[in-house]
Formats: structure tokens, C-alpha cells, sequence
């Protein structure tokens, strides 16, 4: 009895999935015909055709979606590169140039304000390619890995500004082409031209940029051939033509060159005897183009495909040389096409061979040994006909590896070089107006000595790479260093343990350059698509603060690194989001420390990429003084001039009215002091208002100073002036429409001078007489009049918390109230440099009270306290390194005793043991005692990155708050617990 219990009980437990699923879809049938509520109905059979939607719901193939993967651009197969390298002269990568890109998709573009679409061909917004690596692709990205290669590095400035931010950067004609070849439209062509030395001659660096371009892009055919080789035996024929007979080569490197009439290709190649020819192979192109150069004993040539005639061009023995251009139609199926001279003294610069069909032309024209000087010597006329000719879209010049030598030989200054520089650049823009134009720094270079055994980076090429820099941001040219991103100093000897180097040691093998080339496209292809779209567009849809579900936020995948929640920092954040969805219009942020503040480079880049983010909302805080090139490089022009005397409030042993910067600048009777803001700005079409405002010193002594806008006069300055009952600070505010304006202020001269009584201000005058004496500047600001974000820079080298508590505080109180930050950042580390010496006690007191000075003069704002950094010559003994982690520790212990969130700048070095990377990174200077540029530059991003990560953190966390208060009952959520209560035990 009980063993047939048991069976019953095994057949109905055997089949209780099976009764339960019965049940379960006979009650939602059940639902689905009462007359319930339609959202409680999981299938509702009241409604027409409602059985023949069931089944096609059942019978549909479920949508299928690709999912990327972060662009890692990782191998998990191998982690080595094959160094192997014979360097053969005809090794050529093929590129399939009709077939589909291996790309993803980037943001969507979408117009604001009145301004036509920016749109694709079926009218919906464009989608920029993402850049995919192929498989060949990672295999060299590994040796990049090898190498050390950072990548980046690529500069792209913007040319003009609109209330969303930038509307237009240095590659944007350049990217404008791409997105059209993308986009298929007839007669798109996205079309290059690099120019430079034996590195884009050999073809081995921009071979690879091409690969990548047309793999994504396409091949509008093989852009311009020469006609051999430049030498007999050496050299690659990757992008010239196969001769016989005899050729004579001429370049402009030669001092005395026989045909002084070189042009844009700096070559010519001519026939010393009848029937000398070269042929190209062709690959379906349908248009050549011969650069020929006709001269009074010139002769005549013809040109075949596959043995069909197409054509002969005779010399017209003109009295001079003239650059000729002649267009031949080949057939697409040809396979080779072939120029035959009959007779001598004919002279030709080679082919330019195009496709009737949306891609890319690369044209690499480099001469062994060429620098800027070099093609400065070439025919102005010629040369602009050429490069005209080729209509390119993008015009690359990397030179200045030969200029290193001469700057370390004394056979060449900088002045000069930038002058050089600027002459090449001005020619490549007159002859393409409507190209972009990149500058390419040059590759390590190096000086070798102990037979060989020790390689070492040439310092000299600091200095050209910052004087190419500087010319071409300043001529609205994009810059990519390509010395920073392949490992800067050292990476050439780590080229040459790796086999990868010539024994010129000057020259990659051909590995070696694609490794490079690598680097140079992902690093193109990345700004590419991070560059919003030309034109007032922006990345992503502005979305109305009402509509909290128009934009899907995914959660973010990472946390923060370095930066530790704490005084106020989610108050900020929130901040930046009021600001982001347009219910707030300014964030200020100001940033005191000493060196790491003082240098600049560390605020400018977060300026910098918080505009990028948030919105631009002007310089911010300048004080006065003479010229700065670090300033410059912002668009700040200062100019000092006459019986002038800066006081330093370091030197000060108690009080002192200076500025938050510690610096006053007494100004005598007759003296200047000018500033520009926006300098070189290209003003957007809707001009934005512009606040500046001076703050100065009120004193018994002082004199009158006019002041004057943009050259005309607009109100005077003096003691009788009264904005605050607190103190001696005056301010004085100046609105003006536009960007870039030049304040000056002059101090008057003479007691009884009348300049008159005209002003831009309603009500105000200028003083008719005056007592002649002194005036006293602290400081001036700007700001645009449009959501963003500002960010004061308020260093002063060399300066401790110390120095900052002896100041007169009543004066301090006043100037950074005015400031009204909303993000107080804490930066001195002084102390770092003498750890050992220093009393830590007496230091963190002194810290600890200037912060909470600091704040009761900002209250309600959030603060962040960053760590020291270390340097090169402070960790060479136990010693010291104690000594700085016990600095470090009492920097955490300040953070945390203000109520500050902390950031580890050391941490974010990534520790004491890894000092030496940062050398080789050239992200110090020499011997690591202070930090690179680039090396602030990279501190300032690993900031960044965490402030956006909690940024993106909260909006995550705050949409979907929004989205569980907007949830009601829903046909799922009814299924669901119907499906919890039929499966419960």
C-alpha cells in the first residue's frame, strides 16, 4: 500500500511543472476576456486580431544586436609582436577599398537654434564611424604596448566659439569630407597631403594612417605617384612607378639644384636618353593626372594603359619653366599604365591616379633630409598650382627631425625655425584655403655615444616641438605629437632593443613605422570622433529638464580612482548637473596651490576639458603683469609697460593688500598695462556679452588712470571711487559684446590733463583733474555671459599655506567672495620638496588653517585637498621615502580633518616605483625634478576623469530614481505576480 502511495505521489510531483504552466496560461487566457482593466489583460483577446498578433509574437525571430566591446583594441590570443623585420623594400599592406568599414556608430548629431540639419542623404541625423581595429590592426597595437606608446597626444583647437560651446575646430573641413565619403554622396573625396622628410618618403609611418583611412572610408584611388625611387638601389616602391632607361634625379635638397623650379613635390625626374619610360599599376582607377615640368629644351611623351594608346603631350618650348598638368581618361579594367619619353630632357614629377567614387586620396610627398627652410626654396608659383591641383582636404606636415640636429649642431635658433614655420604653413593654407592642416612633431631623436651602447634623447627637440606647436595653434593648425605619444624620451632606444631600429639610428625598419603609423591613425581616428560635428551642433539632443525620459543614461562602469567623496562633493556634482540640464547658468571653481597651480598647465586642461563638458564660460582670473607665454597659450595677452613694481607678498612677514595670487602691481605716473582675452578668438555669429572687471587698490597717494576698451575711452579711476565700505578694494565692471577685448589702463602723467567726458557707461565721466601719483592693480577678470563653467587659477610659485595666512585677510575676504566658487580645490605641496627638513607639525597647522580660512570666506562651497606629488630627486634614499609617506599620510589626515574629499596626485603617478616611467613618458623634465607639460596635463586628466565618473554616477543614480517614482501597475508586472503566487511552496 504504502509502495503505491508512493508512485502516485511521483507522478503528480513528475508533472507539476507541467500543471502548474497548464494553469498558469489558462488563468492569463481567463484575464485576457474579462472586463478587467486593459494593463492587467497579459493577453488581450477583446481586441481584433487578436489571436493573429499572439502568434506572430510567438513566431518572431527575436531582434539580434552586436555588442562592442570597449575600444581596448586588446588581443587576448597573444600578447607579443612578432619583432621579426626584414624591411624588404615592396612590402605593401593591401587594403580592400570597396569593402563595407568594420566601424561601429558614434553619437548623433543634432541641430539647435536656426540652423540647417546637418543631415544624411535619408534626412535623419548623421552618425559618425567608430574606428575597429582589424586583426593585423591589434597585431601591431601590441608592439605599441611593447613600446611603451601612450598614444593621444592630438591637438585639435577650436576656431570659433557660439553659446554651446565651440562650433568649428582645426580639423573640421577635414572631418567634414570624411562624414560626406562616409555618408556615400557622389563626388565625396576626402583628400591628403603629407608633406615632409625620408620618414614620409619611405612611406612606412603614413602607409599605415592610409590602410586605416581607407578601411574605414574607402579608396578613391592611389593619389600621387613619382616616378621612381629617389635613389637607384634603395628606397621603397610603395608609392612610385618602375622605370627603365635613363632617369637623372633632382630634389631641393641640393644647394644649386639644375632646374631651379621645383614645386610642391620637390622632385623632378628627367630623361637622359629616348624611350626611357615607368609604369604605375593601377587598381581600377579612371583619371591620371601627369605633373610635368616644360622648359625651352623640352620634349614629348605618351602615356599607355595595358597597350592602349591614350594619349601624347608635346613640350611647347615656352622662353621659361612652366609647371604643367595633363588629365588622361584610363579604363577602369586597366592593370597598368605606362608614361614612354621619346626623347631627352623630358621632365616629370610623377602621376596623381583617382577612382570616380567616394574615398580617400593619401598623397605622401617627402623628401631624405627636407626641412621647412627646404621647401621654402621651392617655386612659390609652382608649388601653389600643384597643391591646388590636388585639392586636398587635409595637408599633414612633419618635419623637424633634421631641425633637432641643426638646433644641436648651432646651425639653426628657434626665432628663426618658427619663422621658417610659420612661412611654410602660411604657403600650404594660401595655396588650400579650404584644407585643414595638421602639424606633426618629429619622432625621437637621438645622440649616440659609447659605441653605441648608450642611446639618449636629444633635449634640443623640446624646443622644436614647442615652437612648432605654438606657430601652428596660432595659425588655426591641429598638432599631433607623435614624440609624446610614442613614449617620448627614450622611446627610440627602446625602438632599437626591440630590433626595430635602422643602424642609422635615426630610421624605423618598417615594423617600426607601422607601429608608429598606428599610433598616428588611432589617434586621428579617435579625435575624429570625438570632435562634435561642424557647425552649431552638438554631440547629443538637448533635452528639456521636464522631460527626464527623452535621454537613457547607462551606468557607469567604472569608479572613481583617486578621488574620495567629502566636503560637499555630491553638492557639486548636483551642480554640474543643474548646469548640464539647463536649470543653472555658471560653476566656478577656484583653484589655490602653489607650483602645480602656478604652472598653469594643470588648471588650463581641466579648464579645458570642463568646458568641453559643461559649457566654456571665459578665462576667469588673471593677475597683472607683464607678458606671459603660458598665458598666451590661452588666448591671454598681457603687456606692461613704464615705471612699474610688482610686489610679492612671499617677501611679506606679516599683512600685505595683495591679491589671492599674493602679487600687487604699483603702477607710476605714465605707466601701461594692456590685456587681451580671447586673442585670436574667431567670434562666433551670435556675439555673447563679456564681463570683465579690474579690481585695484584704493590708496592716499594715488593718482588717476583712464581706462580704455578696445582703444577707446571708457571711465577713469581714482581715489573719489567708493564699491565697498569694508575695505580699500575698488571694482570695476566692464560689459562689452563679443569675446576678445583688450583693456588698457594708463596712468596719467600730468595733474591737469582733460582726455574729456565721453564714456560707454551711462553717467559716468572722466575726471578733469587729478593728483598725479601712483595706482595700484590687483587683478582682472573674464567671463562670457553663457552656461559653462570658470575656473581660476590662483598659484603662486614657490608659495607655501603659510604665505597665504599672512596676507591681509579683510582684502582676500572681499576679492574671492566676489569670486563666488562653488568648488574650492586645495593644491600646496611645497613641502614635498624639503620633506625631510620640514616641520610636518607646524605645516598641517598652517594648512589646516588656511583651508578653513579659506572656506568661512566661500562658505556652502565644496573643497578638495590634492596630495603632493613626488619628484625624481626625492626618492633616492629610504630616507626620503619615508619622509614623503608620512607626508602623504598628513595630507589624507588634513583632508579628512576639514571635511574635504582628498585626491592622490602620487597615487594617481602611480606610486614612487613607477618615477621612472614618468621620465620616459617625458612627463618630467630632465632628471625628474618638476613635471612636464605633458605631465600636468596627464595629472589634470586622471582628475577630470573621477570628477565625471561621480558626475555620471549621479545622473545614472537620478534617472532612475525618476523612472521607479513614474512606475504603475503594468501588464508585466501583473504577470509577474501572478506567475510568484501559482510557484510558491
Amino acid at each position: 500500500m504504502k509502495k503505491q502511495e508512493d508512485k502516485d505521489i511521483s507522478r503528480w510531483r513528475r508533472h507539476a511543472t507541467g500543471i502548474t504552466m497548464l494553469f498558469f496560461f489558462g488563468f492569463c487566457g481567463l484575464l485576457g476576456v474579462l472586463p478587467i482593466p486593459e494593463n492587467w489583460r497579459p493577453i488581450d483577446f477583446q481586441q481584433d486580431n487578436a489571436a493573429q498578433d499572439l502568434w506572430a509574437r510567438i513566431s518572431a525571430k527575436p531582434k539580434m544586436y552586436l555588442v562592442s566591446t570597449p575600444s581596448d583594441f586588446s588581443d587576448s590570443e597573444s600578447d607579443a609582436f612578432e619583432l621579426t623585420d626584414t624591411n624588404e623594400a615592396n612590402t605593401v599592406e593591401t587594403a580592400v577599398a570597396n569593402a563595407s568599414p568594420p566601424s561601429a556608430v558614434g553619437e548623433v548629431a543634432v541641430p539647435h537654434d536656426d540652423v540647417i540639419a546637418y543631415k544624411s542623404k535619408d534626412g535623419d541625423g548623421f552618425k559618425r564611424p567608430v574606428y575597429r581595429p582589424t586583426a593585423r590592426a591589434k597585431q601591431i597595437w601590441k608592439g605599441a604596448n611593447q613600446l611603451g606608446a601612450p598614444g593621444g597626444f592630438f591637438q585639435n583647437p577650436c576656431l570659433a566659439y557660439d553659446s554651446a560651446g565651440c562650433s568649428r575646430t582645426a580639423m573640421d573641413d577635414f572631418y567634414r569630407a570624411l562624414d560626406e565619403v562616409h555618408q556615400k554622396r557622389p563626388g565625396a573625396r576626402a583628400g591628403v597631403v603629407a608633406l615632409g622628410n625620408s620618414l614620409i618618403a619611405s612611406d612606412h609611418i603614413t602607409d599605415i594612417v592610409r590602410f586605416r583611412l581607407t578601411e574605414m572610408f574607402g579608396e578613391s584611388g592611389q593619389g600621387f605617384l613619382l616616378v621612381d625611387r629617389l635613389g637607384k638601389i634603395a628606397g621603397r616602391r610603395a608609392r612610385t612607378g618602375y622605370s627603365s632607361g635613363d632617369w637623372l634625379v633632382h630634389t631641393i635638397i641640393k644647394e644649386k639644384p639644375e632646374y631651379p623650379h621645383f614645386g610642391l613635390f620637390g622632385v623632378h625626374h628627367e630623361t637622359h636618353s629616348p624611350n626611357a619610360q615607368t609604369a604605375w599599376r593601377l587598381r581600377g582607377e579612371t583619371l591620371a593626372e601627369v605633373f610635368w615640368l616644360d622648359h625651352p629644351q623640352g620634349g614629348s611623351f605618351y602615356l599607355e594603359a595595358d597597350g592602349k594608346f591614350l594619349g601624347r603631350i608635346q613640350s611647347n618650348h615656352p622662353s621659361g619653366f612652366r609647371s604643367r598638368i595633363s588629365e588622361f581618361e584610363v579604363p577602369s579594367d586597366a592593370k597598368k599604365l605606362r608614361l614612354i619619353a621619346e626623347g631627352a630632357k623630358v621632365i616629370v614629377d610623377g602621376v596623381a591616379l583617382s577612382k570616380n567614387q567616394p574615398g580617400i586620396t593619401f598623397d605622401t610627398i617627402g623628401i631624405p633630409a627636407a626641412t621647412a627652410k627646404r621647401y621654402l626654396n621651392t617655386n612659390q608659383k609652382a608649388f601653389d598650382i600643384q597643391l591646388h591641383a590636388r585639392d586636398p582636404n587635409l595637408v599633414i606636415l612633419m618635419v623637424g627631425g633634421n631641425e633637432v640636429r641643426d638646433l644641436a649642431w648651432n646651425r639653426l635658433s628657434i626665432p628663426s625655425y618658427k619663422k621658417q614655420y610659420a612661412q611654410v604653413i602660411d604657403r600650404l593654407k594660401k595655396a588650400a584655403p579650404g584644407a585643414s592642416c595638421l602639424g606633426v612633431s618629429p619622432i625621437d631623436v637621438v645622440k649616440v655615444i659609447d659605441g653605441g651602447r648608450t642611446i639618449l634623447t636629444r633635449r634640443e627637440i623640446y624646443d622644436i616641438i614647442e615652437a612648432q606647436k605654438t606657430v601652428a595653434v596660432d595659425k588655426g593648425c591641429a598638432y599631433f605629437n607623435i614624440f609624446e605619444a610614442m613614449g617620448g624620451s627614450g622611446s627610440l632606444a627602446k625602438l632599437h632593443e626591440m630590433g626595430l631600429l635602422l643602424g642609422d639610428y635615426v630610421h624605423p625598419k618598417g615594423k617600426g613605422g607601422d607601429i608608429l603609423g598606428e599610433i598616428f591613425a588611432r589617434s586621428l581616428l579617435e579625435n575624429y570622433t570625438q570632435t562634435p560635428l561642424p557647425g552649431r551642433f552638438t554631440l547629443k539632443p538637448k533635452v528639456a529638464p521636464r522631460d527626464k525620459k527623452a535621454e537613457v543614461i547607462e551606468e557607469p562602469k567604472e569608479a572613481p580612482e583617486q578621488l574620495k567623496r567629502g566636503g560637499n562633493l555630491d553638492e557639486f556634482i548636483a551642480q554640474l548637473l543643474a548646469l548640464k540640464q539647463g536649470e543653472q547658468e555658471r560653476v566656478a571653481i577656484g583653484q589655490f596651490g602653489g607650483d602645480l597651480i602656478a604652472a598653469q598647465f594643470f588648471s588650463d586642461r581641466i579648464r579645458q576639458r570642463m568646458a568641453e563638458r559643461f559649457g566654456n564660460r571665459g578665462r576667469g582670473y588673471v593677475s597683472i603683469g607683464p607678458f606671459s607665454r603660458r598665458l598666451f597659450k590661452t588666448g591671454v595677452v598681457r603687456h606692461l609697460e613704464g615705471s612699474t613694481e610688482i610686489i610679492d607678498g612671499r617677501r611679506l612677514l606679516y599683512g600685505g593688500a595683495v591679491s589671492p595670487v599674493g602679487l600687487r602691481t604699483r603702477m607710476q605716473p605714465g605707466a601701461l598695462f594692456e590685456v587681451t582675452f580671447c586673442a585670436g578668438c574667431t567670434e562666433p555669429i551670435i556675439l555673447p556679452q563679456t564681463t570683465l572687471e579690474l579690481a585695484w587698490l584704493r590708496t592716499p597717494d594715488m593718482g588717476v588712470a583712464d581706462l580704455y576698451l578696445d582703444g577707446e575711452p571708457l571711465l577713469s579711476l581714482h581715489k573719489d571711487l567708493v564699491s565697498s565700505d569694508k575695505t580699500d578694494i575698488h571694482f570695476t565692471k566692464v560689459r562689452a559684446t563679443g569675446m576678445e577685448h583688450t583693456l588698457s589702463i594708463l596712468v596719467r602723467d600730468d595733474e591737469d590733463l582733460i582726455p574729456g567726458t565721453h564714456s560707454r557707461n551711462e553717467n559716468i565721466t572722466f575726471v578733469r583733474r587729478g593728483h598725479k601719483g601712483p595706482v595700484h592693480l590687483l587683478s582682472i577678470s573674464a567671463e562670457i555671459e553663457q552656461p559653462g563653467v570658470v575656473l581660476d587659477a590662483l598659484g603662486a610659485s614657490q608659495a607655501g599655506p603659510e604665505h597665504f595666512s599672512r596676507w591681509r585677510k579683510d582684502l582676500l575676504a572681499e576679492q574671492i567672495s566676489r569670486r563666488d566658487y562653488d568648488l574650492l580645490i586645495f593644491g600646496w605641496d611645497r613641502v614635498t620638496q624639503n620633506a625631510r627638513h620640514q616641520d610636518i607639525d607646524r605645516y598641517q597647522k598652517d594648512y589646516v588653517s588656511t583651508i578653513e580660512r579659506l572656506r568661512d570666506m566661500q562658505p556652502g562651497a565644496a573643497c578638495v585637498l590634492l596630495g603632493p606629488t613626488f619628484q625624481g630627486r626625492v626618492v633616492k634614499s629610504e630616507a626620503q621615502r619615508r619622509a614623503f609617506a608620512q607626508t602623504e599620510r598628513s595630507h589624507r589626515a588634513m583632508a579628512e580633518q576639514t571635511e574635504c574629499a582628498y585626491f592622490s596626485l602620487a597615487e594617481a603617478m602611480g606610486g614612487l616605483e613607477n618615477m621612472r616611467k614618468w621620465e620616459g613618458q617625458g612627463w618630467t623634465l630632465p632628471g625628474g625634478a618638476r613635471l612636464s607639460e605633458s605631465g600636468y596635463v596627464h595629472l589634470a586628466d586622471q582628475f577630470t576623469k573621477d570628477i565625471f565618473l561621480l558626475f555620471d554616477r549621479e545622473r545614472f543614480e537620478r534617472q532612475r530614481a525618476d523612472a521607479h517614482e513614474g512606475l504603475g501597475p503594468t501588464r508585466f508586472a501583473a504577470l509577474n505576480s501572478i506567475f510568484n503566487f501559482f510557484t510558491e511552496e
